[in-house]
């Protein structure tokens, strides 16, 4: 193997350095990592999956299945990167996968030896059954896990950048070759908005160097010119390097556009010449797109299919296509003096021929007979000077870590028997093979597009409900006059469909390269001593023996074959191999090809890095770091600041105690005995109103509110329409046609996008506005037996229990501030939320605190979630999506006469009843450790102590001030009949374990005096 001295679309003014498994090599600009290292004479480049037999460069594309590697060094790591894909850049790193200690000399490779006990179910058939569960199949299980997959994932953060964009187009075009180009240079001549996507670095690098012809020019050099024109076009959007990865519902496409090193080259405006003009390097690494279109046209091209016979996978097995692509795109010749190209259509003569220009001594073995068909193309070659063997087969490849020799027999393709009396060997260091072509349409696959299978081809039968329209080679349409008319059809049906004129002239065709339809060859039939391995699935190392085999034990269709075997599984879904998996499986269901079928496609056509699905949203970009107007006192007074959902809240004072334990205890204490404030501004806050606000809080909240009094608050309850409660809050009435609703901190979203749900879908008539206030409004709670004292200080108006009761609401002023006060509370003592608008936030706390002295404190959520503890208020502990009304005891407040959005579901048989899980408190046994959330609450039978049963888990504890011993909240199964039971209390993960009694859910003050005070 060497580099050419001309020609290719490499840039030969700069040279490259890039690694290879820590071995310096070099390149050019244009190059792929692959045709570099072919033109550095490097064949072996990886181990396979199972066996970690030698592989080596299979193609020149995405569906390449062996070449896969880690790109990149510590942090930005990318593992099972296409080397056919990845173009180089200066300072390139690369790394062999799935060998140790080297990719030449692999431990691993004595799987191969074992082969014959590795094949299809071996792992269900020797560790399942009675031997599951055992020690010894945990430690085997252990060993296959530590020896699966292939490359390794970054263990550092990925410091690279990641960008999403989202487009809106008339046409979207997939695919930047002959027919996509011609259709998107006559969709912009229009004046339509589109995007021409292409995944390959340069458009049209395909056709470089074919010999057809389009008006006169080669087909290359035209489709550069339109491209050129193109660029000029304001509605046009040329992006290479861009891979169209998956269709969705609702017109809607995902791209993945590669910007950063690798993509730096592929940022170009081709010129007239075809030389790409390379601009600077952006800033992400790769780069999403949303795009939503209108109409989409597939120009996707086919895939060139693999032949399977003997040892098949060797290094220097490769695609003819592939083969061809490396000679004339990168100016590369993979082969030193001989090479065989073995076909069973006429597509690989090309490759002949390009092989035989650069003094390669090449024979071509041809399975089908010699015919008509097929003679003008076995002349030309002979008269080459090329050796052709028709009616003949590679019935296996011989070498070690390179191809060295292939083995060519008689075959009768009419009865798909071999010679077996007669065979040659050719000398060979280069074997390009060539099974057809399948159509690439797996995209319109995505959104359930059903594809039949006629002879070797595959066909959508009803087009004209595809998902997109689709032209060229991906239609199953070949030779450059059937692929440009199959594009110029197309593009006249799009363009009616936006009502444009169609008028348009096809360029003239000159057609030169070679075509015939292939003969269908699935496999290289068998001999009656061949043990040689005959590979379907390279990347998964599933062989034609697999397949039968998955047979012969009733996995015959598609699908159950395919989780049997892993054949198509792997991370290129079987782009070169699905139609042989699908042949051989009819071959040995004696069934025909369509009857079996292709396995499913599914999104992502090509792997897609993780965090280009997650953009910039990392870390603290993952989301907004919301901040309460107050936030800063709580730094500047050494609040320890916590993620609480999306805001940063307060957990405890440090100068509260020497740790948190301490800190919390002392704040609950003087909440009890004083006074204490805390900020609640997370509260979810929506304003309501409108004429029938009060009929549409009637309707989403369990209970009642159609005749809540003006001035007064209610405690409600909502459930989702499957039963389940979805939050709970507070609901205050400013007057007759005006409510402010408060929602816990976690579900202020939700609540939000679930009213508006309400209002726009199923109750559109009711006359009511929501807007979300959260932000607008700070709010503080002021609890404690001191808490009315404080109040009537901070206003002149009349604070009294009579004239502000429980639940009561009032709007009124605190030292010149507004202020509405619900007097509602969450700790069990008296206690109140002042409301105001944000910009008073601050200075009403520093009131609040300066007016209180020395007898209020400030403090945390976690003194905050010990004191609803100690009352028995639920949270979202306990509200998990998957707790009823009757579950957490609120069923009794549940309107029996009105209906309200989960009434009838909560109302099966099998969540109202009591052997349901019921909230609970329990005390744990003073001394011994805290059993935290999350533990198993076990009922002890008094007979037989050893025998244990769970009943529950616990939900929130804490350290009760009050009793002077743990406790908690927990869901029991019948929780309510047990009140008294003794119990075991074990944390598994953590391995800690107590003793404890159930008994009542409210620890502290159950009958509600003192916050009625």
């Amino acid at each position: 193997m060497k580099r050419l001295a001309q020609g290719g679309l490499v840039d030969r003014t700069r040279i490259l350095s890039f690694y290879f498994d820590g071995k310096a090599y070099k390149g050019y600009p244009g190059d792929s990592l692959a045709s570099a290292l072919l033109a550095s004479n490097v064949r072996l480049v990886g181990r396979s999956f199972k066996y970690h037999r030698p592989r080596g460069i299979v193609t020149a594309g995405c569906e390449e299945p062996c070449a896969l590697a880690e790109i990149g060094q510590t942090s930005h790591c990318m593992p099972n990167s296409r080397m056919t894909t990845e173009v180089l850049y200066d300072g390139l790193y690369a790394k062999a996968q799935n060998a140790f200690p080297s990719v030449r000399y692999d431990f691993g490779a004595v799987n191969n030896l074992l082969g014959r006990f590795l094949g299809a179910g071996f792992y269900y058939k020797t560790f399942m059954g009675y031997r599951r569960n055992t020690k010894f199949w945990m430690l085997c299980e252990k060993i296959i896990r530590k020896a699966a997959g292939l490359g390794k994932a970054p263990r550092k953060d990925d410091r690279s950048y990641f960008e999403h964009f989202n487009e809106h187009v008339d046409l979207l075009v997939i695919g930047g070759g002959v027919s996509g180009i011609w259709s998107a240079y006559q969709a912009g001549l229009k004046g339509l908005k589109v995007i021409l996507a292409e995944q390959n670095a340069i458009m049209g690098s395909q056709l470089f160097g074919q010999t057809d012809r389009v008006d006169n020019l080669p087909v290359y050099e035209w489709t550069q010119r339109l491209l050129d024109k193109m660029y000029h076009m304001d509605n046009v959007t040329l992006l290479s390097s861009s891979t169209v990865f998956g269709f969705f519902d609702g017109n809607i496409a995902g791209m993945l556009q590669k910007v950063g090193r690798t993509g730096a080259q592929r940022q170009h405006r081709p010129d007239v010449n075809g030389a790409p003009k390379t601009c600077e390097e952006g800033i992400p690494y790769e780069r999403r797109w949303k795009i939503y279109y209108q109409q989409a046209l597939v120009t996707t091209g086919a895939q060139e299919r693999h032949l399977v016979f003997g040892n098949n996978d060797l290094p220097g097995v490769m695609l003819a296509g592939a083969v061809t692509r490396y000679i004339n795109e990168y100016a590369v010749l993979p082969a030193d003096k001989r090479a065989v190209v073995f076909t069973n259509n006429s597509y690989a003569y090309q490759t002949a021929f390009d092989l035989k220009e650069h003094g390669i001594n090449v024979s071509i073995v041809d399975s089908r007979p010699f015919d008509d068909k097929i003679g003008a193309w076995v002349d030309r070659a002979r008269g080459l000077g090329i050796t052709v063997h028709c009616g003949s087969v590679v019935t296996h490849a011989t070498g070690r870590k390179r191809i060295k020799s292939v083995v060519v027999r008689g075959y009768d393709a009419k009865n798909g028997t071999l010679d077996r009396k007669q065979y040659h060997m050719i000398d060979a260091d280069l074997l390009a093979v060539s099974g057809g072509f399948t159509p690439t349409i797996q995209l319109l696959c995505h959104l359930g597009a059903k594809v039949t299978i006629q002879n070797d081809t595959l066909t959508l039968p009803d087009a004209k409900n595809a998902p997109a329209f689709v032209a060229g080679m991906a239609a199953s349409q070949h030779g450059l006059q059937a692929v440009l008319q199959s594009a110029h059809q197309t593009i006249q049906k799009i363009l009616a469909e936006f009502k444009h004129k169609t008028e348009m002239r096809l360029p003239v065709i000159e057609e030169y390269s070679p075509y015939s339809v292939a003969t269908p060859l699935w496999q290289v039939p068998h001999l009656g001593n061949d043990n040689v391995k005959k590979f379907v699935d390279l990347q998964h190392d599933v062989t034609a023996k697999d397949l039968s085999q998955a047979v012969d034990e009733g996995y015959v269709h598609a699908e159950h074959a395919k989780r049997y075997s892993t054949a198509s599984m792997a991370t290129d879904q079987a782009k070169i191999s699905g139609m042989n998996i699908a042949g051989i499986l009819a071959q040995s269901r004696g069934a025909d090809i369509g009857q079996v079928g292709l396995t499913s496609w599914r999104p992502p056509f090509t792997p897609v890095s993780i965090g280009a699905f997650a953009g910039s949203l990392r870390g603290k970009h993952l989301q907004p770091t919301r901040k309460t107007p107050i936030d800063a006192w709580h730094r500047d007074n050494g609040g320890a600041m916590v993620e609480a959902g999306l805001w940063m809240r307060p957990r405890y004072y440090r100068q509260h105690g020497r740790n948190i334990n301490e800190a919390y205890v002392y704040e609950m204490q003087r909440v009890r005995k004083y006074v204490g404030i805390c900020d609640v501004s997370t509260l979810g806050k929506i304003d309501i109103a409108g004429p029938d606000a009060a009929e549409f809080l009637n309707r989403v909240y369990a209970n009642k509110f159609l005749k809540l009094p003006v001035g007064k608050a209610r405690y409600g309850v909502m459930l989702k329409e499957d039963g389940m409660i979805m939050d709970d809050g507070t609901c205050a009435r400013i007057d007759d046609n005006h409510f402010y609703m408060t929602t816990t901190t976690a579900q202020a979203g939700s609540v939000m996008h679930h009213l508006e749900y309400c209002l726009s879908v199923l109750w559109p008539n009711l006359q009511v506005r929501l807007s979300s206030i959260t932000d607008q409004w700070a709010a503080i709670s002021l609890g404690g037996p001191l808490a009315r004292d404080i109040l009537s200080q901070l206003t002149v108006d009349d604070v009294s229990n009579e004239a502000l009761p429980f639940m009561g609401v009032k709007e009124l002023y605190c030292k010149d501030m507004p202020v509405r006060v619900l007097r509602i509370s969450f700790s069990g003592e008296l206690a109140y939320e002042l409301h105001t608008p944000a910009r008073y936030g601050m200075a009403l706390w520093k009131t609040m605190l300066k007016v209180g002295g020395k007898k209020i404190i400030p403090y945390g959520t976690e003194a905050l979630v010990s004191l609803r503890i100690e009352k028995g208020h639920i949270a979202g502990a306990e509200i998990t999506g998957h707790t009823t009304l009757r579950d957490v005891g609120l069923h009794g407040m549940a309107g029996k006469d009105k209906d309200y959005i989960g009434k009838m579901m909560s109302q099966r048989a099998g969540l109202d009843h009591d052997q349901r899980e019921q909230i609970v408190g329990i005390k744990m046994k003073r001394n011994q450790r805290a059993v935290r959330g999350g533990a198993t609450v076990l009922l002890k039978d008094k007979k037989l102590i050893t025998q244990q049963a769970a009943i529950g888990r616990i939900t929130s504890f804490c350290y009760s001030s009050v009793l002077n011993q743990n406790i908690a909240l927990a869901l029991v199964t019948n929780g309510r009949q047990l009140e008294g039971q003794k119990v075991l209390l074990k944390d598994f993960v953590r391995g800690v374990h107590s003793e404890g009694e159930i008994c009542s859910a409210h620890f502290y003050d159950p009958k509600g005096e003192k916050l009625h005070g």
